[in-house]
């Protein structure tokens, strides 16, 4: 779907038609686009991956307009609505470029933990990235009985 320049902000439902390579036709379905304003933020990573004993949630950004800095979320499910925030203080901007990250010592092995970043502007609304999603393995030990002849 091919949005022009300056379109103003909402959402726009196209129809979009298929068809095989001898133009038989497979249908049509709908494609919905959103089109909102410009993010204080470009991300260009966000991801999480367990350690031997935490998470670490890992973003890089590209460019930061009028960024204070950034909160980050945790849930045990895909529900947004579930999530609290992990970090006490804000995690303070520090330039594009530069990595972030966080570890989320409090995680607990053998759970699925979901994660979203706030991103915290100075002057317009704060937005959202994320969820990303790492757990951290159970670990075993495994005793065997010890056996002489």
């Amino acid at each position: 779907v091919n949005i022009p320049a300056g379109t103003p902000i909402g959402v726009y439902t196209n129809t979009v038609s298929s068809f095989t390579s001898n133009d038989t036709s497979l249908g049509t379905s709908n494609a919905t686009v959103h089109v909102m304003s410009p993010t204080a933020v470009t991300m260009t990573s966000f991801a999480a991956y367990a350690t031997n004993d935490a998470i670490r949630v890992q973003w890089r950004t590209s460019a930061e307009n009028n960024v204070a800095g950034f909160n980050l979320y945790r849930a045990t499910s895909q529900n947004r609505a579930t999530a609290t925030q992990l970090n006490a203080q804000l995690i303070a901007a520090h330039g594009a470029s530069l990595p972030y990250s966080f570890n989320d010592t409090t995680a607990e092995a053998g759970t699925e933990y979901w994660y979203w970043i706030e991103i915290v502007n100075t002057g317009e609304a704060n937005q959202e990235v994320g969820p990303t999603n790492a757990s951290i393995a159970q670990q075993f030990t495994i005793f065997m009985p010890f056996l002489s002849r």
